[in-house]
């Protein structure tokens, strides 16, 4: 062994003997002195600030816009995720531990699996929910929420710096800054870290962005003692890291790259492979079953049937092309494309910093397996890349100038400095000018239907009450009021999930009725308990339909009119085959939607031109041939008047009054006579089966399930 690892380094003296033949060239050298370190803390200084003041800047003018992103003074969120760690938070004030919340979720499996564990000692809470807890003044919504969105500008300056330090662990500081200002405000990391996104990847780019510099600096150390702190800081960090977000496969790919800094620059392969041991058992990483990910399955087991996975249907899952790739992380195709050329012109110059930060500019090549939801990682990369190449081609044209004027072939370090500060400072300054620092986030949950959930926190006379409706109000239903969820954005990926999808697309309130009654009843092992086949599975929710159940609050909103695609698609699902239904007619397959159209009245009685056809609404004919099955309007939500056309035609017009506006929707027959529809936009509740209780249409309208 000890043989091999000498020829082995004698080759590697060999190859840097090339390498540096190769690159030693003048205007490759890097700047030094005072000046440089001066110029190295205004850039990064301006970097941070940048990152800062831009959400801070949102946070303003969320503030100027109340009615949209307040409650009375409860700022909102911009991401469904954000209930969790602020529920957390919450729980974590009340009873010093976060059992309760976790109880309160997938009910009634959460409660019955909290009452029957003998072991009631807390487990570890999320870091970001542990921070928001110390710093908020009490547990209300309003105090996490604040706390949590005042978060957001500071984890964006530390982002920011962690970039810069993981660049400048390469000697590249100013090119590092440029990384950190066009990394940190391209559109595909801002929108995911602005402000209301009270959510891990907040900082998730700061920390693995850290350890990477860490890794750089060990293996750079000229000594083993400094190696060594170094080692264990990074291995610390990590641990902070999977505190912070619990991914061990981030810390596997920062791991690769300090074995590989700690081997090529030690070569000592005792000290490359016991370092990393030391940083393994510090960091706490486990082991990683990358095939069992659900991000790259269609489907899951339970008992004989095979249910959809909902992670299909979610948009920032889907791959996207390269194009718009660079488009993200740098707003233009020819920036993107001069920084990948920029990161390759680099990696030739430091070959051995290439292969550790390798993981950094692949990662965005991830989007083409588990989605564009992680591209942002690569952002910085690519523009450190373009920095890199246009500071080092304006040293050179500034080089080649002094040669033709003054036959000078050396590169003066006045003049060196000079350069690349001016260069630095402009793409520093134009990163920011062609980032989106306009971009103000939407709530994720309009206001609107933040206050219906608030309207469930009255709901304390009822023992055992659960809140139904889709799984991405879970968290918030969990933040804003005592009830628990059937689902949420952490159990999305379960049998109930699925279960809800076909409660709002059932053809009678009857048989939604039923499967709410169920689903609070027995829950999710009340579904493996009757898993040998779809019709068992059926066959038992419809003969127990009159059994007693918990009371059962069923909340529709106005945003569920936009995602009732993705419901369909769960839906409309056979669950012996693990295969989607086609809805008949439909030009989505399994995918139901709600097509808005242009109508105006024309010069004929009873006919609409919508979207350049004529509608006849007293033959049903679409442009003179036989198109609709019916036509309604309704005002305010409910139904004021309805025609049927003679014949089995699958599409149905749907003509809404509210407030002064006039909306037309047309739709597959199927998802006009849902229970979603049949309760939220025609307001046709059986009153022996739901009784409306909030009435905020078209924002958003809770029933409750009566009693049998």
């Amino acid at each position: 062994m000890t043989h091999f690892f000498a020829s082995l380094s004698q080759r590697i003296d060999q190859i840097q003997s090339h390498h540096r033949a190769l690159v030693d060239r003048p205007w490759l050298v890097l700047p030094s002195g005072r000046l440089y370190v001066a110029l190295i803390l205004l850039l990064s200084m301006a970097a941070t600030f940048a990152n800062f003041h831009v959400r801070s800047q949102q946070f303003n003018y969320w503030k100027s816009q109340p009615d949209m992103f307040f409650v009375d003074d409860t700022p909102l969120f911009a991401t469904m995720d954000a209930g969790y760690f602020l529920g957390i938070a919450q729980s974590l004030s009340r009873q010093g531990t976060f059992n309760d919340f976790e109880a309160r979720r997938s009910f009634p499996d959460g409660r019955n699996s909290a009452q029957n564990v003998t072991d009631i000692t807390p487990g570890e809470a999320p870091l970001l929910s542990s921070l928001i807890y110390w710093f908020a003044d009490n547990d209300s919504p309003q105090a996490l929420l604040t706390t949590g969105n005042k978060m957001i500008p500071v984890t964006a300056a530390l982002t920011a710096i962690a970039i810069i330090l993981c660049f400048g662990a390469t000697g590249y500081w100013l090119e590092g800054s440029v990384a950190a200002v066009g990394g940190g405000l391209c559109m595909a990391y801002l929108q995911r870290s602005s402000i209301g996104r009270i959510d891990t990847d907040q900082l998730n780019l700061g920390f693995f962005y850290l350890l990477f510099g860490l890794a750089i600096w060990a293996g750079r150390a000229k000594n083993w003692q400094v190696s060594l702190g170094v080692t264990i800081l990074a291995g610390l960090t990590a641990r902070l890291f999977m505190a912070w977000y619990d991914k061990s496969e981030l810390i596997w790919l920062s791991l690769f790259a300090l074995f590989w800094m700690l081997l090529v620059c030690s070569r000592d392969w005792r000290r490359a492979g016991g370092f990393s041991i030391l940083f393994i058992l510090l960091s706490g990483v486990q082991i990683v079953d990358i095939g069992g990910s659900a991000y790259i399955q269609d489907s899951f087991e339970r008992g004989m049937l095979q249910f959809p996975n909902v992670l299909t249907t979610v948009s920032e899952v889907a791959s996207i092309g390269l194009q718009d790739m660079l488009m993200q992380m740098t707003g233009s195709l020819g920036l993107g494309i001069i920084g990948l050329t920029g990161m390759l012109f680099w990696a030739v110059r430091h070959p051995v910093y290439a292969i550790a930060l390798g993981p950094l500019a692949v990662f965005a090549m991830l989007n083409f397996v588990i989605g564009n939801r992680v591209i942002f990682y690569s952002a910085p990369v690519i523009w450190f890349g373009l920095a890199f190449i246009i500071i080092t081609a304006g040293r050179a044209i500034y080089q080649m100038l002094l040669a033709r004027m003054n036959g000078r072939l050396d590169l003066p370090a006045v003049g060196n400095l000079a350069v690349t500060g001016v260069i630095a400072g402009c793409l520093l300054i134009g990163s920011y000018l062609v980032s989106p620092t306009k971009f103000i986030p939407r709530a994720a949950v309009p206001a609107q239907v933040v206050s219906a959930l608030q309207s469930l926190q009255s709901v304390t006379d009822e023992k055992e009450a659960v809140m139904a409706s889709w799984w991405d109000y879970g968290y918030s239903s969990l933040l804003f009021n005592k009830l628990p969820v059937f689902t949420d954005g952490g159990t999305q990926i379960s049998p109930p999930t699925y279960m809800m999808a076909k409660a709002l697309l059932a053809p009678s309130l009857k048989e939604t009725a039923a499967i709410l009654r169920f689903l609070a009843r027995e829950g999710g092992s009340g579904i493996s308990s009757h898993a040998g086949s779809q019709k068992t599975l059926f066959d038992h929710i419809a003969s127990s339909a009159t059994a007693p159940a918990p009371p059962v609050y069923f909340m529709l909103t106005n945003q569920m009119t936009r995602w009732i695609g993705s419901m369909s698609k769960i839906g409309n699902w056979n669950l012996d085959t693990g295969q989607a239904v086609p809805v008949r007619g439909n030009p989505g397959g399994s995918a139901l939607s709600y097509k808005l159209l242009q109508c105006k009245p024309v010069a004929a009685p009873s006919q609409l031109n919508c979207n350049g056809e004529i509608f006849n609404l007293r033959s049903g004919e679409v442009n003179g041939q036989l198109f609709l099955d019916g036509a309604v309007r309704t005002r305010q939500g409910r139904q004021i008047a309805g025609v049927a056309f003679p014949g089995s035609q699958l599409n149905v017009l749907q003509m809404a009054e509210i407030d002064q506006e006039k909306i037309a929707f047309l739709m597959h027959r199927d998802l006009f006579q849902s229970s979603f529809n049949q309760l939220f936009h025609l307001g046709r509740a059986d009153n022996s089966l739901f009784e409306m209780i909030y009435d905020d249409y078209p924002h958003a309208r809770i029933f409750r399930l009566q009693s049998q």
